[in-house]
């Protein structure tokens, strides 16, 4: 599997078209946080990265993830993923991605998922580590 990564605006020109028509269908899942569009501004801005990766020549898993820099820790966090066959495509892929992320000093790579991909994830070696609680601003408690 070849990955790669978007990380110049001729890049992200480029492909950002197949990252979309990827991460589109499984926008769904999301609950309001962010658009694809929203993703590829983040990407334009810097502030995340995105990238494919290919097997025979076809983009079949695409992602989306930032650094978060924690007092303590550097962490890669997983905004989006998906693809064909994600849990196996990831598999094939997963360990040179952990790795590039250790060589970019992340200690952790973390996801707040949706329960479905959280069983996707896990085999990769995600383990559960805190309940991920929200409230609205504008309700009573």
């Amino acid at each position: 599997m070849q990955p790669l990564f978007l990380t110049s605006q001729r890049l992200i020109t480029e492909h950002w078209p197949t990252v979309a028509r990827v991460i589109g269908p499984v926008m769904g899942a999301v609950r309001g946080e962010f658009t694809v569009d929203d993703l590829l501004e983040l990407c334009r801005d810097g502030r995340a990265v995105a990238g494919l990766a290919f097997l025979d020549g076809e983009a079949v898993l695409a992602f989306v993830f930032e650094f978060r820099f924690y007092p303590r820790h550097t962490v890669v966090n997983i905004i989006a993923l998906a693809g064909r066959g994600v849990g196996d495509a990831a598999a094939t892929f997963w360990p040179g991605f952990v790795q590039w992320c250790r060589e970019s000093g992340a200690t952790e790579v973390e996801a707040c998922a949706h329960p479905g991909m959280t069983r996707l994830l896990r085999p990769l070696g995600f383990a559960h580590t805190y309940n991920f609680v929200r409230m609205p601003t504008g309700a009573a408690p």
